[in-house]
């Protein structure tokens, strides 16, 4: 960013020498030759105050939106960076990175968090316009889209932890950015945060729908499979809820949740449960105590062996367990 910076000012130095006076003149291509950004800055910034309003005030302005954010000055950006937007001709390009700098040090600072989420609104909105006249529209995605909603999602988020309402509309952005630009943990996380959120406020409803938006059938989490079958437990929804202990069984065998699955269908499906929970026991043979063995045996010889002999019972219990893990 540094270079191109420099390009721009020379490029434009060149082309307007016979526009300036001396003292003008020698004082832009000063701030044009100056390496270190912070003597550039305050360069810029002293053409800035003894010439406002010239011919190069887009470029220079824009310039010195660009170097404040790099120095992290973020009042500075905040300020030549509005100048910027109201100079005539502003490329749409350079207007993105402004948008960009001025989202993030509102945002950073903490000076003005509405301002903040308008400029990341602008961004997103004008990258998205950009987007589709350009072959390579990938690039906005990942510069300024998504950083775009990723500002207004971590200051809804902030801005009213306990307002279901608006937890919700940041969960959307964020399902937003994991559908249509960015499948990354980052953004996955970023969705399970939200999500857990809504349960804490008892949205179980919403944050159930809001986490199953990140789950990839073709390559399940089963820790995600796990919370979502704990929260439709919660919600009354058995069914719902074992049908995603078995999809986080499937992607990984433990203990505990094969005994969850045979503790829901002991009423429903004794046989089913009786398989699960075999498998809960084989998992760990020596542990004849746990609530899994205690299950299992009950569901065998006080349910559905009920009434049979013990030799017959006790036949039974053997083959199911020898089946158990054979299946493991």
């Amino acid at each position: 960013m540094k270079r191109t910076t420099v390009f721009v000012l020379i490029t434009l130095i060149l082309a307007s020498f016979s526009l300036f006076a001396d003292e003008q003149q020698d004082l832009w291509k000063k701030a044009a030759a100056e390496n270190n950004m912070e003597q550039k800055f305050n360069l810029l910034e002293e053409y800035a105050q003894k010439y406002p309003q010239d011919k190069n005030s887009k470029v220079l302005y824009y310039n010195l939106t660009v170097i404040s954010y790099q120095l992290k000055k973020y009042t500075d950006t905040a300020k030549y960076g509005e100048l910027a937007l109201t100079q005539e001709g502003l490329e749409n390009n350079n207007k993105l990175n402004v948008y960009l700098y001025l989202a993030n040090s509102y945002n950073v600072s903490k000076t003005d968090l509405e301002k903040a989420i308008h400029y990341a609104d602008q961004l997103v909105q004008l990258a998205k316009a950009l987007k589709g006249t350009d072959q390579a529209s990938s690039r906005y995605d990942k510069n300024y889209i998504v950083p775009g909603l990723r500002i207004q999602i971590q200051i809804l988020f902030n801005k009213s932890k306990d307002d279901p309402a608006t937890i919700l509309e940041a969960a959307k952005k964020a399902i937003e950015v994991y559908k249509e630009y960015d499948q990354s943990r980052r953004s996955s996380n970023m969705i399970v945060t939200l999500a857990n959120r809504l349960y804490k406020l008892r949205k179980i409803n919403d944050a159930i729908q809001t986490m199953e938006q990140i789950i990839d059938p073709e390559k399940p989490n089963h820790r995600y499979l796990g919370v979502l079958a704990s929260w439709y437990s919660k919600a009354k929804n058995n069914e719902k809820a074992v049908e995603y202990l078995e999809k986080s069984y499937q992607a990984r065998h433990n203990v505990k949740t094969a005994y969850n699955i045979g503790k829901l269908l002991q009423s429903k499906n004794v046989d089913k449960a009786i398989k699960y929970l075999a498998e809960a026991h084989m998992m760990n043979p020596g542990n004849t105590g746990s609530e899994a063995y205690k299950l299992l045996r009950h569901l065998f010889y006080n349910v559905k062996y009920k009434g049979k002999t013990q030799e017959e019972q006790d036949s039974a219990f053997k083959q199911a367990l020898e089946s158990a893990k054979a299946r493991l």
